[in-house]
């Protein structure tokens, strides 16, 4: 039995834990509902005692950014709250507060605490868990369809879920198609038996990633070129054309009054917003923002109090809303910091990241339609993201090694 450090068996009891949250929640206690945020805590722990153990003081310019920026962000939701009072209960503005760290923070510490020397071993770890999740999705999809577990249906077919909303499944089962495209000849079989599962979420988001991963095996797997990569993401837009047009361009669908009322919010407290737990959150709706009542939302259907289903679905309005244009600045920056890490990889590697665009990919198509970055599983996402981009620097070091021996 190979040797895993504690840090590795914390992750691994955490990342399973997470997968199952949404049953342990229901059947356990609902403190499983913050899983992911334990997930963070434990990474920043861990980063911390390097520094105060192992006496750790490298740290790159790229995750200095988006700390400090993370820390601005707590900062500006904190003024937001106290500028607007849309929101007052403590607890909801903690939580919402610890969630909005869940990306960009969560992925400067795990590129500090994800060490080169190590990164293989990370990566096997995530492929022998994404395959242990493969089998635990269809043992899960076989309870649903004899009817142990009833998880609704849509379009006449049974939902594939795991205990929440089938978003999770969706997003989740998107990490695991990631991490098994790294090695795609030797995983065909399994992104194969992972994709059906994420079709099985039936979520518009599952379909529009499915076939860019067909987009990517197909035209990217030899060459990669910006022309390609744009390409393959109008291919994405065409296909899920129908859903944005309805969801943004149609002016009563939810989506877009939420994106509607976010402007109005920014307006009224330019240049921040509203603050944390205010607008377009679950928080936001388990604990009532005054927002929904000043802007009329109040009475509109998914948006009341009793059935607030289409509050947590802002997406891009949310931050709008939340923070303003400083914070839309402050997005922009850190989107821009891991986009040029990812530019850089492109370039050295060529037809080899398949598995990172379709990971960033799946966050594009999901930020149309739900607020990716505080979500669940964002956390998953960044360590992830951190591991593959880590592997790649890692298998260039091995090259450069054998060519020069």
């Amino acid at each position: 039995m190979k040797k895993y450090s504690i840090i590795e068996i914390i992750s691994i009891i955490s990342i399973i834990s997470l997968f199952f949250s949404g049953f342990l929640k229901t059947i356990v206690s609902p403190v499983f509902g913050y899983i992911d945020e334990c997930i963070l805590i434990i990474y920043i722990l861990i980063y911390v005692s390097n520094l105060l153990i192992k006496k750790t003081k490298t740290i790159s310019k790229n995750s200095i950014i988006l700390i400090l920026n993370s820390i601005l962000m707590v900062i500006l939701g904190l003024i937001g709250n106290y500028a607007s009072g849309y929101q007052n209960v403590k607890f909801a503005i903690i939580v919402d507060m610890f969630s909005w760290l869940k990306f960009f923070f969560m992925f400067a510490i795990a590129y500090e605490v994800v060490k080169l020397e190590r990164v293989n071993k990370y990566y096997e770890i995530a492929k022998k868990l994404s395959i242990f999740f493969v089998i635990s999705g269809y043992i899960i999809y076989g309870l649903i369809l004899i009817g142990k577990l009833n998880m609704g249906s849509r379009y006449g077919i049974k939902v594939f879920s795991l205990g929440g909303h089938p978003s999770f499944a969706c997003a989740f089962y998107a990490v695991i198609i990631s991490i098994f495209l790294h090695k795609y000849n030797e995983n065909k079989k399994w992104i194969i038996f992972a994709s059906i599962l994420e079709i099985l979420t039936l979520r518009s988001k599952a379909f529009g990633f499915c076939l860019l991963v067909i987009l990517l095996i197909l035209f990217l797997r030899k060459k990669i070129n910006l022309k390609k990569i744009l390409i393959a993401a109008m291919g994405v837009v065409v296909f899920v054309w129908e859903r944005i047009s309805y969801y943004f361009l149609d002016t009563t669908a939810s989506r877009a009054v939420a994106l509607i009322t976010s402007c109005k919010i920014l307006k009224k407290f330019f240049p921040i917003g509203s603050g944390f737990a205010t607008f377009g959150t679950v928080m936001s709706g388990a604990y009532y923002s005054k927002a929904y009542y000043e802007f009329g939302l109040s009475n509109r259907w998914g948006f009341t109090i009793k059935n607030n289903s289409f509050i947590g679905d802002g997406g891009l309005a949310t931050i709008i809303g939340q923070f303003g244009f400083l914070g839309i600045l402050i997005f922009m920056m850190n989107i821009f910091i891991i986009f040029n890490i990812l530019k850089k990889l492109v370039k050295v590697y060529k037809g080899k990241i398949m598995d990172i665009i379709a990971l960033v990919g799946y966050i594009g198509i999901s930020c149309t339609n739900e607020t990716f970055f505080n979500s669940d599983v964002s956390v998953v996402f960044a360590i992830v993201l951190v591991i593959l981009i880590k592997k790649y620097i890692k298998e260039k070091e091995e090259v450069n090694k054998e060519e020069n021996e």
